[in-house]
């Protein structure tokens, strides 16, 4: 490899490298914000109806984040016309698309010492993409409404104390009863593992009962 190789391989990782930190921070800070802010707004609209709710919320959030990848795309887009690596935004356009989605296109290519910058975007979509999924799932795991297996996303700016009534005392463990009725400001995402947590919680048709292994 002569300098000149050198220096165009250097370049394509030079230009690449800050073009995929840009775009994975954008797209973490975007998430974050979807999920403490919108989510829960839209919860607040329809709080009462489960399967609504997650309709609404999951179209809303889809949308949203097809968005944020076609602005990513859209950045990549004009990195290559500011290096004059593509013609056009038209064809910038078509094959930042194409490489952030690994999609390929036979007709369109870069100029011959900017094409490591396609595959790189490649990479950068492949992370972007992973980000993407995980959300969603973490999403749907929140508000699935099918069997009471999703968590209760809740509507209150701040998070509220349920009075409950200790019943048993003079040992490491303690329970709590804490009637029916007032466990709908509870939250338990169903990502929660109980070996993780000394808990153990049963149920019955008034009240709810909570023991705590250990002190707390």
């Amino acid at each position: 490899m002569n300098w000149t190789d050198q220096f165009v391989w250097s370049a394509d990782w030079a230009w690449s490298l800050p073009l995929i930190v840009l775009t994975v921070v954008i797209h973490v800070l975007c998430l974050g914000f979807f999920n403490e802010t919108v989510v829960p707004a839209l919860t607040r609209v329809n709080s009462r109806h489960s399967t609504g709710v997650f309709v609404v919320v999951m179209t809303v959030t889809i949308l949203l984040t097809t968005v944020l990848h076609g602005v990513e795309v859209a950045i990549w887009a004009a990195a290559y016309r500011l290096l004059g690596a593509l013609p056009d935004v038209k064809h910038a356009m078509l094959y930042s698309l194409n490489s952030m989605t690994t999609y390929g296109h036979a007709n369109l290519f870069l100029k011959d010492h900017w094409r490591l910058m396609g595959s790189l975007e490649a990479l950068n979509g492949l992370i972007l993409f992973g980000l993407t999924t995980a959300f969603l799932f973490m999403s749907i795991q929140r508000i699935w409404p099918v069997g009471g297996k999703g968590g209760h996303v809740s509507s209150d700016p701040e998070p509220r104390r349920v009075q409950g009534k200790r019943v048993s005392s003079g040992n490491p463990s303690s329970e709590f009863r804490v009637p029916r009725e007032k466990t709908k400001v509870f939250c338990f995402p169903s990502t929660l593992h109980p070996r993780h947590f000394p808990w153990r919680i049963s149920v019955n048709s008034e009240e709810i009962k909570i023991n705590i292994d250990g002190d707390q």
